[in-house]
């Protein structure tokens, strides 16, 4: 199913949830505020901690910074990963589940570059529907109409770096009180299981 993303107005805006000396000064090397020809863009649009789903089914923690042109992803050191660094233009759609969780998916047209995000690691929750909502502003405002997707069952992706081969994320409620929704259940494979707590909130 295709739905239209929420609306940007009516949430509760903080673009910036990294407070650290460190990482503005980082920040400040790779984006250039006067020079909008700046291949990472000219500032930030959201940035906040977030743990990424390898190849190997492995989580990776880090943050993640996006900006008027790029999507940037930086180590817990506030480090950049230039080979992840992903340009808006090549960005093709955002899958979510309707389901309450933490994950989304952001697939690329070249076939084998999608990315897992699960931004459960803040502990707001409300990060994710901002992320998705200048993710697809950002996109639309560079001309780049890229769609969301949402999905009950499970999402299909590929960040392999090889075409068709394709893994899954697939959701079920979670099992008991302790444990946090969005966090992956368990890893088989080809597929990662999330597991997620309360209602449905999209429908």
């Amino acid at each position: 199913r295709v739905r239209k993303p929420m609306n940007v107005r009516k949430l509760r805006l903080k673009g910036n949830y990294i407070v650290s000396n460190q990482f503005d000064s980082r920040i400040s090397q790779l984006l250039s505020q006067n020079n909008d020809n700046s291949a990472h863009g000219s500032h930030v649009i959201f940035a906040g901690p977030m743990n990424r789903l390898n190849r190997k089914h492995v989580v990776e923690r880090g943050n993640i910074v996006l900006s008027d042109k790029a999507l940037m992803f930086l180590t817990a050191k506030f480090e950049l990963y230039p080979q992840k660094t992903m340009f808006l233009q090549d960005c093709s759609s955002i899958s979510l589940s309707h389901h309450v969780d933490t994950m989304c998916v952001i697939h690329q047209r070249e076939d084998g570059k999608d990315t897992v995000l699960d931004f459960g690691v803040t502990g707001v929750y409300h990060t994710l529907p901002e992320f998705v909502a200048q993710m697809y502003l950002m996109c639309r405002e560079i001309g780049n109409k890229i769609h969301i997707n949402v999905f009950s069952e499970r999402i299909r992706y590929n960040n392999s770096r090889k075409p068709h081969i394709y893994d899954e994320l697939s959701f079920t409620a979670k099992k008991d009180k302790k444990s946090k929704p969005g966090a992956p259940l368990c890893q088989l494979k080809n597929k990662v299981v999330i597991f997620y707590g309360g209602k449905d909130v999209l429908h």
